[in-house]
């Protein structure tokens, strides 16, 4: 296989960026291991007893809430305001259909454990939608000096496929090695070309797996013999094809833009502009900022010196108790005879002795100043991190009613609000990916699922042509002049439970109407669909129905509270 001259100049990157890259994606593999429970002693034997502060102190900050996107334009029209929120409902619809939840959880933990961690998306042509990822810090080899991604003139990743997997997707693989194990590094350089378009470059050791100078340009294969657009390697007429760059796409059939008295009805045959995203498929997501680094602060490199102290006093404590007993006394040279009858334990003590010269010695130590540095260590470590016993749900003296826990929540998650706030910053950076990404390739009108003012889910679509704009010069640009941004609410909307109580004291209190009308619980139960309380769905359609034959349609309660 002849050797790509290209791929020496992005294995030169490849180690630019290794020998450049902040020394804390090095600490990454130790932040892992202390996570896991590891015995290692920095500069010390390895202890016996290992008691797990980080894993709690991280686990105790998961969340499973998934931020909400929320798009806006930057020019408000009512076009454009109708296009923003069919980006929030696609937004919306992605994370149900990607499970979103799975790949949170992942993201979670990865987060507080290693400072940061990646979202890779891509356009999957075989299942029409977008693939997502998420990925390791450890694997991710930014451009050395250059803090943001989208500031980056290049960036490499890591991934790692089996040489069958890589000969079943690309047609070509590393030659096998005797002492190969595993699976093979894949590195994927994402860079900005001279027109800023992005490009990728694909290789794992020296094979060259793909080569795309515009990665997002769209494609099509030609027939080198008839000129024929075709799907395969051969065409019909049985010449070889050729795959060049498809400039501009030519409508097939006529499309109208925009509704109303601004609809405007382009005729087949009408050549459009392709679109190409302008972002960078990659978002990382901070723990908390760190200067100078494109990656956060770990939490374990915060605590680590308290998860080491504490598994040095906790293996004294231990080393300590398993030295210790309680021992018998007697007299020296004493002899005496023990009966161990069933129902009868009985010690034959000699005439010339009594009790009294029997006895035991305890020489379990005194370990509660051990105990309390071992506490007050771990108390050291939660202050650091902002987490208190009430917000681990663990009891808490010092908050004697509802108002002062609920207090001391909302004082918790103040400190951590960082942390969520970056936490959304990352998700309103993917949605935009989402979006460019399905502005580019999405062809015809994508299936959403939406929900309207009253709480009904209903069909809807995503229409990419709806986005087209007079370019100006006679032509036609696509508009994705759009503000991203996602709401991670804190408080009751991050506990269902919470939210279904907050919901069922609205209906108490009267402000969603009157609390036996059908009406008002027809809202009621919409809400807690929404809310995902268990069952929610059939009472709406009982209610639906119960509307129905009294001769409401549901929406006039809503309308006479205005």
């Amino acid at each position: 296989m002849t050797k790509n001259p290209k791929i020496d100049t992005f294995k030169a990157l490849l180690e630019t960026a290794k020998r450049g890259r902040d020394p804390a994606f090095d600490q990454i593999p130790t932040w892992r291991a202390q996570y896991g429970g590891s015995h290692e002693i920095d500069g010390g034997a390895p202890a016996p007893v290992v008691r797990n502060i980080t894993y709690e102190l991280i686990e105790s900050q998961v969340s499973t809430a998934i931020p909400a996107p929320r798009v806006d334009p930057e020019v408000l029209t009512p076009r454009h305001e109708k296009n923003a929120r069919a980006v929030e409902e696609l937004c919306a619809s992605l994370r149900n259909k990607l499970q979103i939840e799975r790949i949170n959880d992942l993201d979670e933990r990865t987060t507080y454990i290693e400072g940061g961690d990646l979202f890779f998306a891509a356009w999957d042509e075989k299942s029409g939608g977008v693939r997502l990822s998420a990925m390791s810090a450890y694997d991710f080899f930014p451009q050395p000096g250059v803090f943001c991604v989208e500031d980056m003139d290049w960036m490499i990743l890591r991934f790692y496929a089996t040489r069958e997997e890589l000969l079943q997707k690309y047609g070509k693989a590393p030659e096998a090695r005797e002492e190969e194990t595993g699976p093979l590094p894949l590195y994927l350089c994402l860079y900005r070309g001279t027109g800023r378009e992005i490009g990728l470059f694909l290789w794992s050791e020296d094979v060259v797996l793909a080569d795309l100078p515009d990665y997002y340009a769209r494609r099509r294969r030609i027939c080198c013999r008839c000129g024929a657009v075709s799907a395969g390697e051969v065409c019909a007429c049985g010449g070889r094809t050729v795959e060049r760059q498809d400039v501009c796409e030519t409508l097939t059939a006529p499309v109208t833009v925009g509704q109303g008295e601004d609809a405007v009805t382009l005729p087949a045959g009408t050549r459009l502009p392709w679109y190409k995203p302008r972002h960078y498929p990659v978002v990382v997501r901070k723990n908390t900022s760190r200067h100078g680094s494109v990656l956060g602060q770990s939490d374990c490199a915060f605590i680590r010196c308290h998860q080491q102290e504490i598994n040095k006093i906790e293996s004294r404590i231990h080393e300590k108790l398993l030295s210790s007993g309680v021992f018998a006394v007697k007299p020296e040279g004493v002899r005496f005879e023990y009966d161990n009858t069933v129902g009868e334990r009985v010690l034959n003590i000699p005439r010339e002795h009594s009790a009294a010269d029997f006895g035991t010695v305890d020489t379990t130590p005194d370990v509660s100043q051990e105990q309390a540095q071992s506490d007050r260590l771990y108390d050291q470590a939660k202050r650091l991190l902002g987490i208190t016993d009430t917000y681990q749900g663990q009891a808490d003296a010092t908050a004697s009613s509802g108002i002062a826990k609920e207090a001391q929540i909302k004082q918790a998650a103040g400190r951590l609000d960082s942390k969520r706030v970056m936490k959304s910053a990352a998700y309103a950076d993917l949605d935009r990916v989402f979006f460019e990404l399905y502005l580019a390739f999405a062809d015809g009108e994508q299936p959403l699922v939406s929900t309207d003012a009253l709480g009904r889910r209903q069909a809807d679509v995503f229409d990419r042509y709806q986005f087209l704009e007079p370019d100006g010069q006679g032509g036609w640009r696509y508009h994705d002049d759009y503000l991203f941004a996602a709401d991670l609410a804190g408080g009751a909307e991050q506990s269902r439970e919470a939210l279904w109580q907050l919901n069922r004291e609205n209906l108490a209190s009267g402000a969603l109407g009157d609390p036996k009308d059908p009406r008002t619980l027809l809202c009621y139960w919409r809400q807690q669909e929404q809310a995902r309380y268990p069952a929610a769905r059939q009472n709406v359609a009982y209610f639906e129905q119960i509307c129905r034959e009294t001769g409401h349609n549901g929406t006039e309660n809503a309308t006479e509270r205005g």
